[in-house]
């Protein structure tokens, strides 16, 4: 097979485990099945991918992905605020039937229960908490922030507010998450209105 028809048929696998893992979660994740939605045989399956846990978790990855460059991207902003801005927007606009978000509560679900998934998940918020922290730092020096502030702190307390509130989106996209989040980071920014 050419490399390129091989990586076609990687690439196919990959979007058929991550609409899998949105359909019927980790548990009801079936090899035979996603070879059938990527249209290939169950052997090229795994011919790619030594066990279902590396399929999955590679999908959750590719789909994570898209999380990780909106994070940080948000993380360049101007300030804290118009990052915090961005972040919210993309919270306020989840849907709850979109495969992205359905993966990537999947993810979230599973964590506990498989012990790699749980270090790769971990690997990732560390890494995304580090940056936001320096982020934070930058802005104390920059006077964005009071040079009292517990950037360590902030920065885990972001991370589970943005977390928390894509979960009330998740569950009720009637949720004013948006709203929620902004009256937070007034808070954050000495009573300035951010709206």
């Amino acid at each position: 097979m050419p490399k390129s028809d091989d990586q076609s048929a990687k690439d196919r696998i990959l979007a058929a485990a991550v609409e899998e893992l949105a359909d019927v979660g980790w548990s009801g994740s079936r090899t035979r099945s996603i070879a059938n939605r990527a249209g290939v045989n169950k052997a090229l399956v795994h011919y790619h991918f030594s066990s279902m846990e590396d399929l999955l978790i590679e999908a959750i990855a590719s789909t994570f992905s898209r999380l990780a460059e909106a994070a940080t991207d948000s993380l360049t902003a101007e300030s804290v605020r118009s990052g915090m801005d961005e972040m919210l927007d993309m919270l306020a606009d989840i849907d709850p039937h979109d495969t992205f978000w359905r993966v990537l509560m999947e993810a979230i679900l599973q964590t506990p229960s498989v012990p790699r998934l749980g270090e790769w998940t971990l690997g990732l918020l560390e890494t995304y908490r580090k940056a936001m922290h320096q982020r934070l730092d930058a802005a104390v020096d920059d006077g964005e922030l009071p040079p009292n502030a517990d950037t360590e702190g902030l920065s885990l307390g972001l991370m589970a507010l943005l977390d928390g509130l894509g979960m009330y989106a998740f569950v009720n996209p009637d949720y004013d998450t948006r709203r929620a989040g902004k009256a937070i980071i007034t808070l954050l920014t000495n009573g300035e209105s951010t709206a």
